[in-house]
């Protein structure tokens, strides 16, 4: 009996549609902005997002004021386990609408118009300690009628690498930017 409860819950969990199979490249664009229909929680759902998270942070020369048409490189980054892999997803928007485009940057990341995502997971590095970090720099230009603020939403997976939605944490951030 107990052999048939384990064939049976084996079938279940194989037969399952896991997203991780659903989106092997990656997350689904659109899916940082944690108030959409379809978020990167929709598909790790193993544990609740953590909204507003301080483990996520801008770095460097994150403009105070975006001019129309300028172009602006930033660094992104996420605090992490050293024993996690990392990978992130990040879009802009202006009254909720797309806005601007990221521009092809580092190895290991794709861009689709306004929004840019890590196709590569990294691990944190860290410096002797059981935290790291994980960063990225991106290229974004700001769109030559820019009419609002730009909100850019932030999404990080800190996954346990084991190529299933289960045991990963889902980390959001939204910074707002003024326009000159």
């Amino acid at each position: 009996m107990k052999r048939l409860a384990g064939l049976i819950a084996l079938f279940v969990f194989a037969a399952a549609p896991f997203p991780s199979g659903a989106f092997p490249d990656g997350a689904p664009w659109g899916s940082a902005d944690p108030s959409g229909a379809q978020n990167c929680a929709s598909c790790h759902f193993d544990s609740e997002a953590v909204l507003s998270s301080d483990a996520l942070f801008f770095l460097g020369s994150v403009p105070e004021k975006i001019l129309a048409g300028e172009a602006y490189s930033f660094g992104v980054a996420s605090l992490a386990d050293i024993n996690s892999v990392v990978g992130f997803l990040l879009a802009a928007t202006c009254e909720g609408e797309p806005c601007g485009v990221f521009l092809p940057g580092e190895s290991g990341q794709e861009v689709n118009g306004s929004q840019i995502r890590s196709t590569e997971l990294q691990t944190p590095f860290s410096k002797g300690g059981a935290s790291g970090i994980a960063s990225w720099i991106v290229q974004w230009r700001a769109p030559i009628d820019l009419t609002s603020p730009v909100d850019f939403h932030f999404a990080v997976n800190i996954a346990n690498d084991d190529q299933s939605p289960l045991g990963d944490q889902i980390h959001y951030r939204s910074h707002t930017i003024p326009m000159e």
